[in-house]
């Protein structure tokens, strides 16, 4: 018998008789209905049916008044499958996938998961989602698929992102055009439930008309958005002290961009903006240093191992602050 710092762990594996990876797993898809589950799966081999105990924990967290304990895991998912279907007012869309995974009021996430429920999504929606090639990577596992739905289990939102590595590289509203501005803020939900990591294809850009959004999902996932996109949207990149190796462009960048002060690049750095550039003071480049914009303001002492040039509407006064092993270059345009 072995003993484990865990109380979970000692009952899961020397009372119920599981295996200590099995009893890990219950664990890490429930601590507090862990023991629950390690019961089921004396009758049940739960891990060939993960989609189904998703769906009992999540009826669980909506329904507070429910033991589990009272249920075996047949009668819990037919409670939890009835709760989802009454999340819907019925209608006449033949939608019948109610597989919600997150609920949240007048709108709800609901996953795609056997070949049916990808033709059925792609045949309201217009797009390719029900082939062939996706449906069976979906049945399979090899990726997931999301469906955002109103309360008539309309859908207004498709999206599926590879298993393993939660890379997004399908993001459709209707008939394969971007997702509305109005429906993102329901995606970061999701994104902090499946921890997503970004999204591969075009229709990122939707998302340069959510600033807020693409805000709060960098604070769940700072790699969501790549080092660019975020530059574009006016996001600060850098912190005080920051040490980038490579070569930096930030280019057709609509807003302010701020270099933080004791920032140092080992490479080249080039702005071009159509708002503002603020250097702090006691930056350090290795390469050249290319800054154009509307406006340039010089907080402090600048050293630059290439060149200098500053290009700018507005008048740019000469500072001995910049100091530069090439040649420096300030340019009113």
């Amino acid at each position: 018998m072995i003993k484990y710092q865990d109380k979970r762990m000692n009952i899961m594996v020397n009372k119920i008789g599981l295996s200590e990876e099995n009893a890990l797993w219950c664990i890490e898809k429930s601590k507090k209905y862990s023991i629950w589950l390690a019961n089921q799966m004396k009758t049940t081999n739960l891990r060939k049916r993960e989609h189904d105990v998703d769906t009992v924990l999540d009826w669980k967290r909506e329904v507070q008044d429910v033991n589990l304990n009272e249920l075996t895991f047949k009668e819990a998912l037919n409670e939890a499958r009835e709760f989802q279907n009454s999340l819907f007012i019925p209608n006449e869309n033949g939608l019948e996938n109610k597989n919600v995974v997150i609920d949240m009021g007048e709108f709800k996430w609901v996953q795609l998961v056997t070949a049916k429920d990808c033709i059925e999504e792609g045949n309201a929606m217009g797009h390719c989602i029900g082939n062939g090639h996706h449906s069976s990577q979906i049945a399979t596992g090899k990726s997931m698929a999301f469906s955002l739905r109103d309360k008539f289990n309309r859908p207004h939102i498709t999206l599926e992102a590879t298993t393993e590595s939660k890379r997004i590289f399908e993001f459709k509203g209707n008939s394969n055009q971007l997702p509305k501005v109005e429906y993102l803020k329901y995606f970061v939900n999701l994104v902090e439930k499946y921890d997503l990591s970004e999204i591969t294809d075009s229709s990122k850009r939707v998302f340069k008309e959510a600033g807020e959004i693409v805000r709060t999902i960098c604070k769940i996932n700072p790699n969501f958005f790549d080092f660019n996109f975020k530059v574009s949207m006016g996001l600060d990149v850098f912190e005080k002290g920051d040490f980038c190796i490579q070569d930096i462009q930030m280019l057709d960048v609509d807003n302010n961009v701020t270099i933080p002060d004791e920032t140092s690049f080992y490479g080249t750095l080039e702005l071009v903006s159509k708002a503002k550039v603020v250097l702090g003071k006691d930056i350090l480049i290795g390469g050249n240093l290319t800054v154009t914009a509307k406006e340039v303001s010089l907080n402090g002492k600048i050293q630059v191992g290439g060149n200098v040039t500053i290009s700018s509407p507005s008048k740019i006064k000469e500072n001995n602050n910049i100091i530069c092993f090439g040649k420096k270059n300030l340019i009113k345009i």
